[in-house]
């Protein structure tokens, strides 16, 4: 788990963007406070990394602004994803 805990923590650093969400889609209906991670993913196109079982329960199910299907993994999910291919669309 270090290893996979370092890999994640390289990643981010990596840098990243600051996202605004300008709809609500009020995707997650069991538990509310989670939408912001979805609305900020549609707006980005980007990827939720999460153990949240509500929002995991998504992968997949929404589609992003620009169409694309919004991805919800783990940590562990989405480091095996980087590993494997070096290439993730966030």
């Amino acid at each position: 788990m270090e290893d996979a805990l370092r890999d994640f923590l390289w990643f981010l650093r990596r840098g990243f963007d600051h996202f605004e969400p300008t709809v609500s889609l009020e995707a997650c209906t069991d538990h509310s406070d989670d939408n912001k991670f979805i609305d900020c993913a549609y707006e980005a196109g980007a990827v939720v990394i999460s153990k949240n079982t509500h929002l995991l329960d998504l992968d997949g199910k929404i589609k992003s602004k620009d169409g694309q299907p919004i991805r919800v993994l783990t940590p562990e999910h989405f480091m095996q994803e980087v590993r494997g291919s070096r290439t993730v669309r966030l």
